[in-house]
């Protein structure tokens, strides 16, 4: 997010020089296809995208292209809410009417409380 909106950047490796943006308009959820020649996204615009590239003998990006309207379930953390199959499917949910997350639980010691729950009830 160095301008400010989250973009898909592509770096070299190891020295980090090289640095191409992939992206523009704002992205979410970046996937890496199973051939490794392209990357997935979806954009703040609804539109789930595919950037190709290629590393040797040098970095080359194509343009980001809309391979589909983005109607499907979005993760409210902007993480992941789409899988590729094996395939090359996309894996995705509908969404629902009103998504909410009201209240996250976190339990330390999960192995003892429930093993002192299980104690209790004997």
């Amino acid at each position: 997010d160095e301008s400010g909106v989250h973009e898909v950047y592509v770096m070299s490796d190891p020295d980090l020089r090289t640095k191409r943006q992939v992206s523009e308009g704002g992205v979410s959820e970046l996937r890496w296809s199973r051939s490794g020649d392209e990357i997935f996204y979806r954009s703040d615009d609804l539109m789930m995208m595919a950037a190709p590239f290629v590393t040797a003998p040098q970095l080359e990006i194509g343009a980001g292209r809309a391979l589909f309207e983005d109607v499907y379930a979005r993760d409210p953390f902007k993480n992941g809410s789409y899988g590729i199959g094996p395939d090359g499917r996309f894996l995705m949910g509908r969404p629902v009417a009103e998504p909410s997350i009201e209240t996250l639980h976190v339990i330390q010691g999960f192995r003892e409380e429930l093993q002192r729950m299980v104690s209790a009830q004997q």
